[in-house]
């Protein structure tokens, strides 16, 4: 889990083709180091060929149900499917994941992904 206190943090992953993956992001208030109470929020993250870049390769969203929360601890937790991950046929892309609450948005991670070709099928 990714315990984040700075927004926009820079964070590199690396993803196994064909595997759900899941990774939980804990969002905690930095002057007085509690959880951000989520109450309200929805998000989503997307995985892209580059920053701004057109090919969108996959989004995450508390809409899809790819993204939960744990609003009193302050932590999303997402899961990409084993069946989305199948079908991805990237080297590296990029993502970005943001929080909403009501018109305020709020980049809470960013950075590359690494994708680990499948062998077995």
């Amino acid at each position: 889990m990714a315990t984040l206190s700075n927004l926009g943090a820079l964070i590199n992953f690396k993803l196994a083709q064909g595997a759900t993956w899941q990774n939980d992001f804990k969002w905690i208030d930095k002057t007085n180091n509690t959880p951000i109470n989520l109450a309200g929020y929805t998000a989503k993250l997307e995985i892209r060929n580059k920053p701004g870049g057109n090919v969108l390769y996959h989004t995450s969203s508390t809409a899809n149900g790819e993204i939960t929360l744990d609003e009193q601890n302050g932590i999303f937790k997402i899961e990409i499917p084993a069946v989305a991950t199948e079908a991805f046929n990237f080297k590296v892309a990029h993502y970005d994941f943001e929080a909403y609450s009501g018109s305020r948005v709020y980049r809470i991670a960013q950075g590359s992904v690494e994708l680990n070709k499948e062998v077995t099928k």
